[in-house]
């Protein structure tokens, strides 16, 4: 996502998305096929960067909290998508 966004890759965007893909599998590990897991693990790569720098852009609620590490984005977003 950083690539597709800021034509340039990020460590601290790549630990993130491996802890939001972690995240989202854990739950669902022992039910999920293989392709299943690798379509939440995009959706929950992509998902939590997306709510972070479009909605965290703007003056909505998780914009309004003082999230330095993007904790909010990073668990919430990714284990409300595995809720669903």
């Amino acid at each position: 996502m950083d690539l597709l966004f800021y034509r340039k890759p990020s460590a601290i965007g790549a630990g993130e998305r491996m802890i939001t893909g972690l995240v989202a599998i854990t739950p669902a590990a022992g039910v999920v096929t293989g392709w299943g897991a690798i379509c939440m693990g995009l959706i929950s790569g992509s998902v939590p960067f997306l709510s972070m720098n479009v909605m965290g852009r703007g003056g909505c609620f998780p914009h309004k909290v003082d999230d330095c590490l993007g904790v909010f984005h990073t668990h919430a977003v990714a284990g409300f998508l595995v809720a669903l």
